[in-house]
């Protein structure tokens, strides 16, 4: 029996072309792509947990930049 885990992407389809002699090809095709697309959830999960953290991070300095615009604003408003 071949290991397919040991071929190329390249001969595993061309296996595949061949007919009932690729399934095992069509098989491990499969299986790599289901670990690329788990590969990929998983990064995605790990990048968009950082988003959230720096859209917090703008947040805050955002807050934080207004404030003085804010109290300038009610010192102007106050004092006319």
């Amino acid at each position: 029996m071949t290991d397919f885990r040991e071929r190329t992407d390249e001969e595993l389809a061309k296996d595949a072309d061949l007919g009932l002699r690729g399934q095992g090809s069509v098989v491990e095709m499969m299986n790599r792509l289901k670990r690329s697309i788990e590969n990929l959830d998983r990064s995605s999960a790990k990048l968009g947990k950082r988003v959230i953290w720096l859209t917090v991070v703008i947040l805050v300095l955002t807050a934080i930049m207004a404030i003085p615009v804010v109290l300038q604003a009610y010192h102007w408003i106050a004092g006319r």
